[in-house]
């Protein structure tokens, strides 16, 4: 009986340290150059990798739509957690969108190839690389799109900014301090038993988890101080970021400046599963000559 438990034992740990390692090689999200040219060579698209700095920090961000037309619109994606540039690859390829802007979709610090596994807790270190990316790309209109823990990057961006950045979106942000859920998993990237056995996405993802609500209070008074347009758009259905975020939009964001866009049927998952919502509102800001800055 003792040598039945001790095989059933060894079988289990050796189960879960196969599943760590299986999770690993499939969780990097950190798609190579190679994969990401052919990616979008599959697609007929033409996009441009490039490598650069900031804070002496590697970072990686990919360039498609109008890449060689003067001052024409910039549009950024920022993924949320974890993730890397590919989270909005396919608005990269869309017909319509990449006629009517140059798009750029980013690595955020610590994802990818932007200083893979160096977790950045602050929000506005994240939000000073997206600046560093914009300044690369005159443009007479520069409109900021952010998922999950890309919202509030781009919000503090355009609070840090206004009379550079013309419009902003957020997908689903976690954006209230007071409401930041830590789920059971994000303390696997916590416990040093099991954080080994992750990949270092995860483990980026759980130091900003943890950091999060700190990091929110820390630009909590620039909500109020937002002078650009913002859309958020927010699921009911959301089980990661929860809808009362959307209420702290509506409380904190001056009304003048915001459009609340709530999805009866919708989940996290909103830059996929409700992309046609997405690009019409990108679509009418760009557009817009109401958003133009000059």
């Amino acid at each position: 009986m003792k040598r039945f438990f001790s095989i059933t034992t060894k079988l289990v740990v050796g189960l879960i340290i196969l599943f760590f390692i299986v999770l690993n090689s499939c969780m990097s999200m950190r798609p190579s150059d190679d994969k990401a040219r052919q990616y979008f060579e599959e697609q007929g698209v033409k996009a441009t990798i490039h490598h650069d700095t900031f804070d002496n920090r590697p970072i990686r961000y990919i360039e498609g739509g109008l890449q060689n037309e003067e001052n024409a619109p910039l549009v950024v994606f920022v993924h949320g957690a974890p993730g890397s540039y590919d989270a909005f690859q396919t608005y990269l390829c869309d017909t319509v969108l990449k006629e009517k802007a140059r798009m750029v979709t980013i690595d955020r610090l610590g994802y990818g190839y932007s200083d893979y596994g160096n977790a950045e807790p602050s929000i506005a270190t994240h939000a000073a690389m997206v600046k560093h990316i914009v300044d690369q790309f005159p443009a007479q209109q520069v409109l900021l799109v952010g998922h999950s823990y890309g919202g509030p990057i781009v919000a503090k961006c355009a609070m840090d900014h206004p009379d550079q950045i013309a419009s902003v979106i957020m997908l689903a942000p976690v954006n209230d301090p007071e409401n930041e859920q830590i789920f059971t998993v994000s303390y696997f990237s916590k416990w040093k038993v099991t954080k080994w056995m992750l990949p270092k996405a995860l483990q980026v993802a759980g130091v900003e988890k943890f950091s999060h609500a700190t990091a929110l209070a820390d630009i909590a008074e620039g909500w109020r101080t937002l002078q650009v347009p913002i859309t958020h758009i927010h699921g009911k259905k959301d089980n990661i970021a929860p809808f009362i975020n959307m209420e702290f939009s509506k409380q904190q964001i001056p009304a003048d400046y915001l459009t609340a866009i709530e999805l009866e049927e919708g989940n996290h998952f909103i830059p996929w599963q409700n992309m046609d919502v997405v690009k019409e509102i990108i679509l009418q800001q760009l557009e817009s000559k109401e958003y133009n800055v000059q």
